[in-house]
């Protein structure tokens, strides 16, 4: 186990950020813009972790996802609305432990002790394809992931209607 580091929080409404990535995003909300200020007054780094409703305004522990990543703030600018806009640089994934006011106790992830996602039999995917049901393995997928919009599987569905019409069923 890792130890535990003590980050500012930033909670995202719309996107996710993995390590790697480099996204602009906009901080409006009070506490989002004191833990950009915080983690610019120290090492420029910042935990960026999803919410599971974007209408919460004000979220708490059980409104965030366990997992998020470790960025570094790469540029940032104050709008006149009171609003930030920044540039930051997804480092690496991070286990929330606590939230504790506006900050986060984390537990960075390395390879090695990263829980690996439910396994999902290729076969079963494959028997899916076969039978012309790609939707049925987005689905599957997507339940086990926790992931996937409505509209990448409506795109999986009209694919599988595709497939059986060009097979003749």
């Amino acid at each position: 186990m890792n130890p535990t580091i003590r980050l500012p929080l930033l909670p995202l409404r719309d996107i996710v950020v993995f390590p790697l990535m480099t996204v602009p995003l906009l901080a409006g909300r009070a506490k989002s813009l004191k833990a950009c200020a915080d983690a610019l007054s120290r090492d420029g780094r910042i935990l960026l972790v999803a919410q599971r409703d974007i209408a919460v305004e004000a979220p708490s522990l059980g409104d965030l996802y366990g997992i998020g990543v470790i960025a570094t703030l790469v540029q940032h600018l104050s709008l006149p609305d009171g609003r930030m806009k920044l540039l930051v640089r997804g480092e690496r994934r991070a286990r929330i432990v606590d939230v504790i006011d506006n900050a986060a106790l984390a537990e960075p992830l390395d390879q090695a002790n990263s829980a690996p996602s439910p396994a999902i039999g290729q076969d079963t995917l494959l028997a899916d394809w076969k039978m012309g049901d790609p939707a049925g393995s987005a689905d599957r997928v997507a339940t086990l992931q926790g992931i996937l919009e409505d509209t990448a599987l409506t795109a999986a569905e009209r694919l599988g209607a595709a497939a059986a019409s060009m097979r003749g069923g």
